[in-house]
């Protein structure tokens, strides 16, 4: 049984989730994000100068990892590497259900125009697996329900099921769903992505 101190642990982990205010072709970004209004990354993006480039650099970057694809080709965006970094730090605070996306990643260069960004990648995962456990949480709210709740039930469902350790993808929302292991980034991912499929703006914060 987990102490009251530690699931207070566990809870301010999650809490840094909720945030609501080969080849490599170019991927145009055929097959989008979500909808800008419930990805909190994306919408700073909006709001900055040069928007139209830089969302089309992020939509890029998403679709080059759903599909696990080496890399981003987003040269054809003009961003330099202080603008590609923030996209892609944006990205990845938007998307926790990419799990297979490894921590490291790396930039080339034309003319000081970023030209694409290589991706590295986690294997051994049960990718049905994943999707079981990912709708029995979301089936456990409806769209009846306040955001506040929808949000408790998902938190007070997390802190239950799953356990404070580390393990091979504990920093994962693989590892918090389908090993129900994880440290605070596990939880945190899990939580995010579970947040905005049930309609709710949400973003990792580090």
């Amino acid at each position: 049984m987990k102490s009251k101190f530690f699931k207070k642990a566990i809870s301010f982990c999650m809490a840094l989730s909720l945030f609501l205010i080969p080849v490599c072709p170019n991927m145009n970004a055929q097959a989008a994000s979500q909808d800008i209004n419930l990805n909190f990354g994306k919408s700073k993006l909006a709001q900055m100068d040069n928007a139209e480039n830089l969302i089309l650099a992020y939509e890029e970057i998403y679709n080059a990892v759903d599909q696990k694809l080496s890399c981003a080709n987003i040269y054809e965006y003009g961003l330099t590497d202080a603008e590609a970094d923030m996209v892609f730090t944006l990205y990845r605070g938007d998307n926790g259900e990419h799990f297979w996306l490894g921590s490291s990643y790396s930039m080339s260069y034309v003319n000081f125009i970023v030209e694409k960004i290589n991706f590295t990648y986690e294997d051994d995962f049960d990718i049905e697996k994943y999707n079981e456990k990912f709708q029995e949480y979301l089936g456990l709210v409806s769209p009846k329900q306040s955001e506040y709740k929808k949000a408790l039930i998902l938190h007070d469902a997390l802190v239950k099921n799953i356990v404070y350790e580390e393990c091979d993808h504990s920093h994962t929302s693989y590892g918090a769903l389908v090993c129900k292991k994880a440290v605070c980034e596990g939880y945190a991912k899990a939580y995010q992505a579970l947040l905005e499929k049930s309609g709710l703006m949400s973003y990792i914060v580090t």
